[in-house]
């Protein structure tokens, strides 16, 4: 369609290019309701803009493992997701609520992070079921001996992780990150990294 709207502007998109899930994408694999970010200009009339680049990443993929129907929240790999009448729901949630959601299915959460790390959910897709997972978050209580450090709930071994985007070379307490790994057998509170990239912000 040759633009995205996002926060009340139109920008035009010939010429720009798009990252999607870190990898080279288009405007095509974007969908209403995904939190991107927009590199380029605004125009002074303030609602049209051209954009250069357009990069969407989600904020947590993993198995579903709790649902609170009653309260319109979910847990995935410990982050606590709110669903409201704004977050917009893939086709294949059939119906296009929390019913459509079931504990271990697979989903892609997008959305905003309030200031207590509960995710406000403004695009939830379900995912094909596989091991890996993804996961933003903080770092926290970092023992470089052990090569682990906490992301919330989530304990993280980045022993075997290819680290990528840290000035010093290893990942620092109050670094902001996202990891890509799998769930190993201690369950949803361990996750064995395949890589660790310090999100730019």
């Amino acid at each position: 369609f040759g633009s995205v709207h996002v926060n009340g502007v139109r920008y035009a998109t010939t010429g720009a290019t798009f990252v999607v899930d870190d990898n080279p994408g288009s405007e095509s694999d974007l969908r209403v309701g995904q939190v991107v970010r927009v590199e380029g200009r605004i125009e002074t009339d303030g609602v049209n803009g051209t954009a250069t680049r357009v990069v969407f990443d989600d904020e947590v993929e993993g198995p579903v493992a709790s649902i609170d129907r009653a309260a319109s929240r979910l847990v995935v790999l410990g982050r606590t997701v709110v669903v409201s009448a704004q977050t917009s729901l893939d086709d294949a949630i059939v119906p296009r609520n929390l019913d459509g959601v079931a504990i271990g299915d697979r989903i892609e959460v997008s959305g905003r992070v309030a200031a207590d790390g509960v995710v406000e959910a403004t695009r939830i897709e379900k995912k094909a079921a596989q091991g890996s997972v993804e996961l933003k978050g903080t770092v926290a209580a970092l023992d470089t001996g052990a090569r682990r450090f906490a992301l919330g709930t989530q304990v993280v071994s980045y022993a075997s992780a290819q680290l990528d985007g840290f000035g010093s070379g290893q990942p620092a307490n109050g670094d902001r990150v996202e990891v890509f790994g799998g769930v190993d057998g201690a369950g949803l509170r361990h996750l064995a990294l395949a890589a660790v990239d310090q999100e730019q912000v």
